[in-house]
This record gives C-alpha cells, sequence and structure tokens, in this order.
C-alpha cells in the first residue's frame, strides 16, 4: 500500500513538473518578442518598410491584407501585435484606391453633416477633387466607368470622384448619428464597402479598401505608402515617419 501510495505521489509529482515546464517554455516563447510599444514598434515598421523596398516576395506579403502585414511586420521586427491593432500598407502616397477615414463624434439626437474632406486621413489626396467634381491633378488619371470588379446592378452610380465622395459624406454622417451604422463602418473593410455603397447608392469596386476608425488619432490603426521598389540595388533603409500616413502619430 505505501509502495502504490509512494508511486502515485511520484507520478503526480512528474505530471505536475512537466506542465510547469511545459507552461514556462509557453512564456519564454512569448516573452521572446518585444512588447507592443513604440520603442519597439518603430523600428520594427523601419525594418519592413526598408524590407520592401528590395525584397518583392516581402512586398506582397505587407499588401496582401491587415492580418498577412502584421504577421509580416511581428516576424521581421521580432514584436507581438495584439489583435486589435490594424496594419494597412498600400503602393504609392496618393493611392486612388485607399481611403482610410476617422469617424466624427456620435450624437444621435444630432442633424451635421459631416463632409468627406474634412474626416479623410489617406490615401487618395482630397484635393484632387474638386466641389464640381473635376480632377485637379493631371498626373493621376479618374477610375475607367465601367471598370471590372463592380458589384450591383448598373443602376447604382459609378464609382467617379463627385459621387464617391457624396457617399463618404452621407456615410459620415450617418455613422454621427447611428451607432449600428457606425459599427458596420469600424467592423471591417469589407463591411465598410457594403455600408457605403448602400448609404450612398454606389458600385464601389473589389480593388478599393475603405477603412473607417474613432477619433483621428487611433492608437491601434496604422497606414503606411510603401517605398519604391529596387531589387538588386544596395538596401537603402527607409524610416517609419516618412512612410507613415495615419492614424497613431508618435511625434
Amino acid at each position: 500500500m505505501t509502495i502504490r501510495i509512494a508511486s502515485v505521489f511520484c507520478l503526480t509529482l512528474v505530471a505536475v513538473l512537466c506542465l510547469g515546464a511545459a507552461k514556462q517554455a509557453g512564456q519564454s516563447k512569448t516573452s521572446s518578442k518585444n512588447p507592443w510599444e513604440k520603442d519597439y514598434f518603430i523600428p520594427a515598421f523601419t525594418k519592413a518598410l526598408t524590407k520592401a523596398g528590395h525584397d518583392r516576395e516581402f512586398r506582397n506579403l505587407l499588401t496582401a491584407s491587415s492580418d498577412s502585414a502584421k504577421k509580416a511586420v511581428s516576424e521581421v521586427g521580432n514584436i507581438d501585435i495584439p489583435k486589435k491593432v490594424v496594419i494597412v500598407f498600400h503602393e504609392h502616397v496618393f493611392n486612388d484606391n485607399y481611403h482610410v477615414l476617422h469617424l466624427p463624434p456620435l450624437n444621435e439626437t444630432g442633424k451635421e453633416t459631416y463632409e468627406y474632406e474634412e474626416y479623410l486621413d489617406c490615401c487618395y489626396n482630397r484635393f484632387l477633387v474638386g466641389r464640381d467634381g473635376k480632377w485637379q491633378n493631371l498626373n493621376v488619371s479618374p477610375p475607367a466607368s465601367g471598370q471590372s470588379g463592380q458589384s450591383g446592378a448598373s443602376t447604382k452610380k459609378e464609382w467617379k470622384p463627385v459621387d464617391a465622395s457624396a457617399a463618404f459624406t452621407e456615410a459620415l454622417t450617418k455613422a454621427g448619428h447611428d451607432r449600428e451604422f457606425r459599427n458596420l463602418l469600424t467592423a471591417s473593410s469589407d463591411s465598410a464597402k457594403k455600408a457605403v455603397s448602400e448609404v450612398g447608392d454606389i458600385n464601389i469596386p473589389k480593388e478599393v479598401v475603405i477603412v473607417f476608425h474613432e477619433e483621428k488619432y487611433n492608437d491601434d490603426y496604422h497606414v503606411f505608402y510603401l517605398p519604391d521598389l529596387k531589387e538588386g540595388e544596395p538596401h537603402e533603409t527607409h524610416e517609419y515617419r516618412k512612410h507613415f500616413q495615419a492614424a497613431y502619430h508618435v511625434w
């Protein structure tokens, strides 16, 4: 009996020790990466931008999706990135297909109109679209009418500057007074596109990415444009500050 009790005790002790070792190993694995703090994430973003300047495959990982970008930055920068953080990389500082906007304050009893131009953070330069809908920058071409990737029937308006900006104004105004609609805008890019399409009665091409977020300087949103790709050339360092567009300002 004594031997049996001793055996059970030994087995239990071994199990506890193994569990403790496994837990410790898991903790050490998690703690091997740097925490999500500006002293670490600024260098991590600089490393990611620098690598994207000469590595096409890595660059594609950054632009594939927010989740893909987070994983790539985490690995190259050796940093843990919280689930709530949204990271977006895109080509060119004035990217026609990327629209990042902060939301107006919520006032469910209010009647204010919130204009697109006042809430656009990036990336499609608001100064390219005048109030008359004409293009102000001849170096950038407007989207072709009827371009592939538009959803819905032709009864909806096409994705043209004057109608797109009006649709964004409609969405921002409704978000300022309607909590449920506001949640649709912040849920995901796909949810935001559907909500803007419906409230603005407009077709939105598949390649368009729309991001809405709370407050202009949102700590959890990080949007960058990528440096030019120069494969085979000496690796130039591309700093975080130069390529950062929205929404968390660390300076």
